[in-house]
């Protein structure tokens, strides 16, 4: 697909007070009023990878979201070891009962959250950039479309991201597609369902399509946080064998549309044993399990940018019954895509000797 050049959105710069009142068409009129735009050729070396000064405000409230909200990964199970080693049987099942709660009961869907101050911080702390087709109509007519959002990365920071600024650029929310195990860590769930997140199941897909939002899932998975330290410091995205993912475009008839961020991989370090043994404990008991860290050894991603390139949308006919032939059709179409933005837009984001490496 060729592309008629390319709009840049700086989410920094976005004044929701005046973008909230518009439809989507009127949205899309403004954006193209203060993106930055360039050709086809993709914008100049390292202008989309330039972290911008950012306040101390800004600074602690990432810090403040991120140790609170995804510091849960480690401190749950520690609070929860500690009961169960030094605590009373009535402080344990204390513990064990809110914990449950947390863990089961209710985590409402609150889009407010991703216009919230707190999205505002991590705006501002990842510098973050939405770069799109110039030419708007493609992605107006689709009344729904199916987000594959690369790459997963230690940890899809693009995901929250997207969640925060779909809305604002394009006009639809986004309902990203979770592992179950994650929508049950609690903290993690609370923030992650408030901002739309949904159970990664086919149906549960299909449902929300059909209601005009945009579903969203990291193509690459579990799978993909394993990559992350490829010897050949190129960027890894598995995608080669998911074909669940184009069988939900192709039986709901909802076009795709490739994402790929580049900062993910770059925004935590993790360790992982070179054997596979975790990667293979992880598929099995469909969770991950790993180390990472980003500033002061801490969940706090460094300060690098982010920058999420849309392609155009892949379109598709609805097809209630995919052949294999058909499913491996819009796979070679849909890896064409994601191979031309990031040729396009590596140089600009200052990986330019970096390669996309299909598994």
């Amino acid at each position: 697909m060729s592309s008629s050049g390319w709009l840049c959105v700086e989410c920094w710069k976005l004044d929701e007070s005046k973008l909230h009142k518009f439809n989507r068409r009127e949205r899309a009129d403004v954006i193209k009023e203060i993106a930055v735009r360039t050709g086809p050729q993709g914008f100049a070396p390292g202008q989309l990878g330039e972290p911008i000064p950012i306040t101390t405000e800004h600074t602690i409230g990432t810090i403040i979201c991120f140790f609170i909200v995804f510091g849960a990964f480690f401190y749950i199970p520690i609070v929860i070891g500690l009961a169960l080693l030094w605590g009373s049987w009535t402080q344990v099942v204390m513990v064990l009962g809110f914990v449950g709660f947390l863990a089961f009961g209710p985590a409402p869907y609150v889009p407010s959250i991703n216009h919230s101050w707190i999205s505002k911080c991590m705006t501002y702390y990842c510098s973050y950039r939405f770069v799109m087709d110039a030419d708007l109509e493609t992605y107006l007519k689709c009344p729904s479309l199916f987000g594959l959002v690369a790459p997963h990365g230690v940890f899809p920071l693009q995901n929250i991201l997207c969640h925060f600024h779909v809305p604002k650029v394009m006009g639809m929310y986004v309902r990203g597609l979770a592992a179950d195990a994650v929508l049950r860590m609690p903290i993690v769930r609370q923030f992650l369902c408030a901002m739309g997140a949904i159970s990664a199941s086919k149906k549960v897909a299909f449902d929300h399509m059909a209601k005009g939002f945009l579903c969203g899932v990291s193509p690459d998975g579990i799978a993909g946080i394993f990559e992350v330290n490829d010897p050949s410091g190129d960027e890894v995205l598995v995608i080669l064998n998911r074909k669940g993912i184009y069988e939900i475009s192709l039986v709901s008839g909802t076009p795709i549309i490739c994402t790929y961020t580049f900062g993910t991989t770059a925004a935590f370090d993790a360790w992982y044993d070179q054997k596979g043994s975790l990667q293979r404990i992880s598929r099995l008991i469909r969770t991950s399990l790993f180390l990472f860290w980003g500033r002061c050894y801490l969940p706090i991603p460094y300060r690098v940018a982010i920058t999420t390139v849309v392609g155009r949308p892949v379109m598709i006919e609805k097809v209630s019954n995919p052949t294999p032939e058909q499913i491996d059709a819009l796979r070679e179409r849909v890896l064409a895509e994601f191979q031309r933005i990031f040729e396009t837009h590596k140089h600009a984001y200052g990986w330019g000797k970096k390669k996309l490496v299909f598994k």
